[in-house]
């Protein structure tokens, strides 16, 4: 997808999604240097994190920049945002199948819990999975209109404990979590 593509869409989203993309980027192309991923998935990573949200590009603002909690409709409104995004950039004529998959499967949980395919381990794609981690914690860590920044602590307590993340990933994660965390602040 060429660059003025992307930024044609990303204008679309509110200033929070796109504050979050780009830290989504830059985590990601970091996080893929500590897994020790190759130079193609990094890079691979580090663009697809560039428009991993753009679906949200057809979710009204008013629901993406909402101070209180979604209704349960709106929920399923925000979920659409993956596979949106997949038929987006088909749309724009992007056809490789990996990196599509990709940002339709960012939303998928290591346990079988995520959207939209409610994938199970191996079956998400590794970058998927990568994009996963990292995407939580920058949500987490990061101020939202509805929520406030988790603080470190409380942070680095909810990612080492959790089991929708791969358990490979998320250990060399919790050994880096300073230097990613600093990343962003």
């Amino acid at each position: 997808m060429s660059n003025q593509i992307w930024k044609e869409q990303l204008e679309m989203l509110n200033t929070e999604t796109v504050q979050h993309v780009a830290n989504v980027s830059v985590l990601c192309i970091e996080f893929a240097k500590l897994m020790k991923y190759s130079d193609d998935e990094g890079y691979m990573i580090q663009n697809v994190a560039r428009f991993h949200d753009i679906g949200k590009s057809v979710i009204p603002n008013h629901i993406l920049d909402k101070p209180t909690k979604l209704t349960d409709k709106e929920f399923e409104l925000v979920k659409t945002h993956s596979v949106e995004g997949e038929r987006i950039l088909r749309i724009f004529g992007f056809d490789d199948e990996l990196e599509l998959s990709i940002v339709r499967g960012h939303h998928e949980k290591y346990d079988g819990s995520g959207y939209p395919d409610g994938l199970v381990g191996e079956e998400i794609p590794k970058l998927a999975r990568l994009l996963n981690l990292i995407d939580v914690f920058e949500a987490i860590a990061s101020k939202r209109v509805y929520k406030k920044a988790w603080n470190k602590d409380k942070v680095y307590t909810f990612m080492k404990d959790n089991q929708i993340f791969d358990p490979k990933m998320l250990k060399i994660f919790i050994e880096n979590f300073d230097y990613l965390y600093n990343i962003i602040h």
